[in-house]
């Protein structure tokens, strides 16, 4: 694999947030009266997109009756409140590898839906944003994951041949999303494990980013 770039998702790859997420979903749906498998359902086929398209996702699932934004708020405050008691933690091995690939000079990228305030702020309060060389954010690009609008993006901007980037992403729209950007990429599985169709799309799949690592470390040697 011949790479000058690496690109990262955040959430589930390099934060262990969605696990925090569905807590908080599913805490919000006992205290309404709603059916926590399907609200955590729609928290998981929300993962990895943009505000507007997780809120279709929601309607989609749970129906249109949903009370979708007093839902969002309560959930928001939970996982808010979780994050100042210190439960929003690096997921292992997230600064080694930013570390060895600034060490190494390869031009790295965060790529993620959440939005740019929050995002910046969760990398700067964990010691990772000053890796990345640029950040790009879905408010920045016109299509969400699955689309691959945010990694070309990232690529345009690095300005890096696609052919010649690495996607890491935890997702199963992520690792679509990368496929279609005609980049690279490994997927470390996070809540979900990938199903046939998601096997047959990523160069690799890795059970952490150590392992990642290594791979890089050996393959660069």
């Amino acid at each position: 694999m011949n790479i000058s770039a690496v690109i990262f998702d955040m959430d589930g790859l390099l934060l262990d947030s969605e696990r925090l997420w569905l807590d908080c979903w599913g805490e919000v749906a006992e205290l309404n009266g709603l059916d926590p498998d399907v609200i955590r359902t729609c928290a998981c086929r929300a993962i990895g997109v943009t505000k507007q398209r997780a809120r279709e996702v929601f309607f989609e699932t749970a129906g249109q009756g949903l009370d979708y934004d007093v839902y969002l708020q309560e959930a928001t405050r939970r996982f808010r409140a979780a994050e100042a008691e210190g439960r929003l933690v690096l997921k292992s091995g997230a600064l080694e590898i930013l570390r060895f690939l600034k060490e190494r000079g390869i031009a790295t990228a965060l790529a993620t839906s959440t939005a740019e305030e929050t995002a910046r702020r969760q990398m700067r309060e964990r010691g990772c944003l000053d890796y990345f060389d640029i950040c790009v954010f879905g408010s920045q690009v016109a299509r969400s994951k699955p689309a691959p609008d945010i990694f070309l993006e990232a690529a345009r901007i690095l300005g890096q041949d696609p052919a010649d980037c690495l996607v890491l992403e935890d997702s199963f729209n992520g690792v679509r999303a990368a496929a279609a950007a005609g980049m690279h990429c490994i997927m470390v599985p996070d809540l979900l494990q990938p199903d046939d169709e998601l096997r047959a799309l990523p160069d690799y799949i890795m059970p952490d980013l150590d392992t990642v690592r290594h791979y890089l470390q050996n393959s660069a040697s």
